[in-house]
């Protein structure tokens, strides 16, 4: 009967341990999960800045003389590459 006892108690000793153990592991796996959340909507936007920056730079530019030309590369070297990325 003690026998019964002892390792009664030893169980519930080890499944204490290992619910711990479980608890630590699922909130190291909660913390990942929020953090690929956090990773993907940042990741969304900048795709979305990013697309609109190719379709920036791949549209043609048209001027009719070279003070229009002047002008468009005045305008684009004060412009900052990030000003809609936050």
């Amino acid at each position: 009967m003690i026998e019964i006892i002892f390792s009664w108690q030893k169980l519930l000793q080890t499944s204490g341990l290992r619910r711990e153990k479980l608890k630590k592991a699922e909130d190291r796996f909660r913390n990942i999960e929020e953090l690929f959340l956090r990773f993907a909507k940042k990741a969304s936007a900048f795709n979305s800045w990013f697309e609109n920056a190719e379709e920036d730079l791949t549209d043609p530019v048209k001027c009719n003389s070279l003070e229009e030309i002047r002008v468009n590369l005045f305008t684009e070297k004060n412009k900052s590459p990030f000003h809609s990325f936050s």
